[in-house]
């Protein structure tokens, strides 16, 4: 199977070549950081960074390691992220297993802007 060419890095300037689309890894560690710093309410980065959500998220993604969303049309892709089907802000259980999904970056970005609207 035929390999997929290397793109530039998404940072603004930066010319390092990357497997996949995204950023180069210097790059990946500081768009973390700046997402976590500005981006998030200060329930958010408290929950998220709490120990008992990250070992939840851990177990639900040994548990269900394929995206559920890509499950639903035909495609095998690996699950990256633990999503609360039903958000929290909007009343779900935050820390259920019944309230939880796994899914690939694509999906859960789709799905979180979704929510948000």
């Amino acid at each position: 199977m035929p390999w997929k060419s290397k793109t530039p890095c998404r940072y603004p300037g930066c010319a390092n070549l990357v497997q996949s689309g995204g950023y180069c890894d210097t790059h990946k560690k500081q768009m973390h950081r700046e997402y976590n710093a500005h981006n998030r309410d200060s329930f958010s980065k408290s929950f998220y960074g709490s120990r008992r959500w990250r070992e939840m998220a851990r177990v639900q993604l040994q548990r269900e390691p394929m995206c559920a969303e890509c499950a639903k049309v035909g495609r095998a892709t690996l699950a990256r992220i633990a999503d609360h089907i039903h958000p929290i802000r909007d009343g779900g259980a935050k820390f259920d297993f019944a309230n939880l999904q796994s899914l690939c970056r694509a999906c859960h970005n789709r799905k979180t802007l979704r929510d948000s609207r």
